[in-house]
């Protein structure tokens, strides 16, 4: 079984369409719906916002179901510049830029005593994902970086760290914590990002209409690695 998830329901809610529902559930008041999608067996549904939310929906999920792989798609801010909003970035790594141990020697991003700082996607997954094509829009390998903040106008010193220490191409709010979790159980992972903003304040102007978009993109390359992977 696919663990495919999302942290808000405007982003997985084609998946879920597109999903031959055979169970549907309700796990700590939210939905997840089992069934058929590309060809393999899934569990569909959103983690809510944020990284609390989303690890320990990811692990109760884990334990539950003990999927042989996790599926983190939705939107972010870009920090590559040569983004371009509607681009689609697959995770080859993720780290949390908002974890800061350095007045104890740790890097930015390290959990302390655990030598856990930056977390690699699965080989397999990544590969199927970079092969997806869609009209208009590049897909591009990438380093998510995840924070319990919603990083619009940054100041200067952050959009440094997050740019040019972290070498981050976009930002978000919960992959890296589905991502350490996946890693704790030996579960592989990868994390799909469409660029929603510029991570400077300004995100498209019909963002509902955006959402669709966005989600209509995320489920076709979801589905995409998964006949990959039947395959």
């Amino acid at each position: 079984m696919f663990l495919l998830l999302c942290a808000m329901k405007e982003e997985v809610s084609d998946i879920i369409r597109k999903v031959e529902v055979s169970e549907k559930y309700t796990i700590l008041n939210m939905d997840y719906y089992r069934g058929n999608f590309g060809g393999a067996e899934v569990l569909v549904g959103q983690t809510g916002v944020g990284k609390v939310m989303s690890a320990m929906i990811t692990q109760k999920l884990s334990d539950l179901f003990k999927p042989e792989a996790i599926i983190f798609s939705g939107i972010a801010g870009a920090i590559n510049p040569l983004l371009d909003i509607g681009d689609i970035v697959v995770s080859a790594d993720c780290l949390q830029h908002d974890f800061d141990a350095s007045s104890l020697g740790f890097k930015i991003g390290e959990i302390p005593y655990t030598g856990l700082r930056i977390i690699e996607s699965d080989r397999a997954l990544f590969e199927k994902a970079m092969t997806f094509k869609a009209e208009g829009i590049k897909v591009v390998k990438g380093r998510i970086l995840t924070g319990d903040q919603f990083i619009s106008k940054a100041s200067e010193e952050k959009k440094k760290i997050l740019k040019v220490d972290l070498e981050g191409d976009a930002v978000e709010m919960e992959g890296a914590s589905v991502a350490f979790t996946a890693y704790m159980n030996n579960i592989p992972f990868l994390l799909i990002r469409v660029i929603s903003d510029r991570a400077d304040g300004n995100a498209p102007h019909d963002f509902k209409k955006f959402l669709k978009r966005s989600s209509l993109l995320l489920s076709g390359m979801v589905f995409h690695i998964l006949q990959k992977q039947r395959n």
